[in-house]
């Protein structure tokens, strides 16, 4: 079973099913992640998904070209983002969360920073929003550093680290 599902209908709706049967799938998958496109094709102007990441997900450290831009939006669950200098020095996060606090659910990303999801519910459910076209080997960039979090240990020892979280 695939981990990425294709929508092909010119009006979509999501419904809780379809969030369940992501979140089926990212327990299945390796990467424990999977994602619904709402694009009809990879060549689409604007590529929105729906994406879940199970605890267990490491995504790595990247960033997207000068002239993208990308924007999560929280539908359940909670996440830090992580944005790092050219060296790969955490210099602050931001909180997303779909829970009734002060923590804001939506961000936008518009510039070349280097930046790291990290789930921190059972399961985080959000939609993507990026600038296409999309493509893998041009549109995103991984740094030579990204080592330092590539595990779940070196993850841990992040989200504990006194990087200032960022405030707007």
């Amino acid at each position: 079973m695939s981990n990425i599902l294709q929508n092909q209908s010119d009006i979509y709706c999501l419904k809780e099913e379809t969030i369940n049967i992501l979140k089926q799938n990212a327990l299945s998958s390796p990467n424990k992640r999977s994602r619904l496109c709402l694009h009809h094709a990879r060549s689409h102007l604007t590529h929105e998904m729906i994406i879940v990441f199970h605890e267990k997900t490491i995504v790595p450290v990247h960033r997207h070209p000068v002239s993208r831009s990308e924007s999560y939006h929280v539908i359940e669950g909670s996440m830090k983002v992580f944005f790092f200098d050219e060296d790969g020095n955490p210099t602050n996060y931001i909180i997303l969360d779909s829970y009734p606090n002060s923590n804001p659910i939506f961000y936008r990303l518009s510039s070349h920073t280097w930046h790291l999801p990290i789930p921190t519910s059972e399961f985080m459910v959000y939609h993507e929003c990026l600038t296409g076209p999309f493509e893998k080997n041009s549109d995103i960039e991984y740094p030579k550093w990204s080592c330092r979090y590539n595990s779940r240990d070196k993850i841990k020892s992040l989200l504990m680290s006194n990087v200032a979280q960022h405030t707007d």
